[in-house]
């Protein structure tokens, strides 16, 4: 969702909410999150999406955010996530989502549909922008 604001016009009015809600509180995030957003902007970079400069801009604004990363779940990935992932259906990947969302009772903010499924099945409330 942060690349969003970043490359997507589109995307980026419709969570420009989030982004406001941003300057006032934390957001929280799994440990893989950097390493996501990191390939995001490799892979966009390949693609011509980007040109290094902006990639180096995208970089160097990102921890400017109110993003934190929890490491507690990290211990959790061979239990919760890997169970999240098989009763929800998703990758083990968006299991850190939706573990994370469901242990500290947060919103989850989305723009994967099927993750957001996910998480209404297992009661966890999503952003609304």
């Amino acid at each position: 969702m942060a690349l969003a604001w970043y490359l997507d016009e589109e995307q980026a009015a419709s969570t420009a909410a989030i982004q406001r809600e941003l300057m006032e509180q934390h957001a929280f995030v799994p440990v893989i999150w950097p390493i996501e957003v990191a390939n995001s902007l490799v892979v966009n970079e390949r693609r011509g999406r980007l040109d290094a400069r902006a990639v180096e801009r995208i970089a160097q604004r990102l921890p400017l955010l109110s993003i934190r990363v929890d490491m507690e779940g990290l211990p959790r990935t061979f239990g919760r996530i890997m169970e999240l992932a098989r009763i929800c259906g998703v990758t083990v990947y968006d299991a850190c989502y939706l573990e994370l969302a469901e242990r500290y009772k947060l919103r989850l903010a989305t723009l994967d549909a099927r993750l957001r499924d996910a998480a209404k099945r297992q009661g966890i409330e999503i952003f609304q922008g």
